[in-house]
């Protein structure tokens, strides 16, 4: 059965960085996959980008190019590039990185292959420096990757290739499928690669892509989509390199390659530690549109209750409860007051047994 593979949206988010454009852009070109688009959205470059950007249109007059005229930052550029898109999955991708020529092919055929219906995939990274490979691996995803000791087993079924089934490409083989890991709904801790190595369903970049929260990021808006909708939707990750990380001294969250036991970001560049708690207040602020968008409204208050445990390990006890107080009217609006209330009165037994068995134990 010849059913048409989905598009791919790649979506470049460019500012100052001119020089890397061809390299980036022709590594889109490059794909084995083909039902791909690529939009490259300039945030108001002032070196060479337009010139640059023009050249490459002129050779390749499908790619879309929008040009900003004020510098708004990588989550304010996802979002217009996402919104000039039309493909069923998108990829991010930073204007200084490179996709391995099968890098969209291989997504594609581990979200095809998936029983589940993960909102991300995940593949690890080259790191390459001044233009040198320095090691082959992202640190977050291998550590989950080792611990990692229940396998893939059962849980991907190869897409069917053609002519019986609608898998036309010659690669990947089902032998990925050997080297996946499954990471459930409900992840918060980090375990995905960084920049240019995820794809993301359409669906699920699209409950989160209109928030004040992403808008305001000026860089690692990657950060905020794998975890907002890693703990939404769950994901896989893909145990081969399939994308380089280009570190050339100018990138604003990373000073090297990774080194074990050494700091690699730059202060002010781990946004994990905002993010999460960020989510809690998109879903009550934005209660009315969120919780339509649940299976049940248990499954609304279990998504919030576990982000706010996780806080709560971390130190920031109380997260929830202030987010609540300040979006009451949001809640009452989604919920109803009643249910509300009698949520918020459970939850207040349930901190009081646990205040009571803490005291017992000592």
């Amino acid at each position: 059965m010849q059913l048409p593979l989905p598009l791919v949206s790649i979506v470049v988010t460019n500012h100052n960085y001119g020089r890397f454009l061809p390299a980036a852009v022709g590594s889109v070109r490059a794909q084995s996959y083909q039902a791909t688009e690529c939009i490259v959205v300039d945030d108001a470059s002032t070196d060479d980008s337009s010139a640059v950007l023009a050249a490459i249109q002129a050779e390749w007059p499908d790619l879309v190019v929008i040009r900003r005229d004020q510098n708004g930052g990588q989550g304010a550029a996802c979002r217009a590039g996402f919104e000039a898109s039309r493909g069923q999955y998108v990829v991010f991708m930073d204007a200084d990185d490179l996709l391995s020529e099968d890098f969209v092919a291989t997504h594609v055929y581990v979200h095809l292959s998936a029983r589940s219906h993960p909102g991300l995939s995940s593949s690890d990274i080259y790191q390459v420096v001044d233009g040198r490979l320095v090691v082959c691996t992202g640190q977050a995803l291998n550590d989950h990757v080792m611990r990692d000791t229940a396998g893939p087993a059962g849980r991907y079924r190869p897409v069917p290739p053609a002519p019986a089934g609608p898998w036309t490409l010659d690669r990947p083989g089902p032998d990925v499928l050997d080297g996946l890991v499954h990471v459930p709904a409900g992840q918060l801790g980090w375990c995905w690669s960084p920049g240019t190595a995820n794809m993301f369903r359409r669906d699920a970049v699209d409950l989160f892509v209109r928030s004040p929260e992403l808008a305001g990021l000026t860089i690692c808006a990657d950060t905020f989509f794998c975890i907002a909708i890693g703990q939404r939707c769950g994901g896989v990750l893909i145990d081969r390199p399939l994308s380089v990380y280009n570190l050339h001294g100018e990138n604003r969250g990373t000073r090297h390659a990774q080194l074990a036991n050494v700091r690699e970001m730059r202060t002010g560049s781990e946004l994990s530690d905002q993010i999460v708690p960020s989510l809690l207040e998109m879903y009550t602020r934005d209660a009315p549109a969120m919780v339509v968008r649940f299976w049940s409204l248990d499954t609304y208050w279990t998504v919030l209750e576990q982000i706010d445990a996780y806080l709560a390990v971390g130190g920031r006890r109380g997260t929830l409860d202030a987010a609540v107080a300040r979006n009451r009217d949001a809640l009452a609006t989604a919920v109803g007051d009643a249910v509300l209330s009698a949520w918020m009165r459970r939850r207040r037994l349930q901190g009081f047994k646990r205040r009571w068995l803490r005291r017992k134990r000592r």
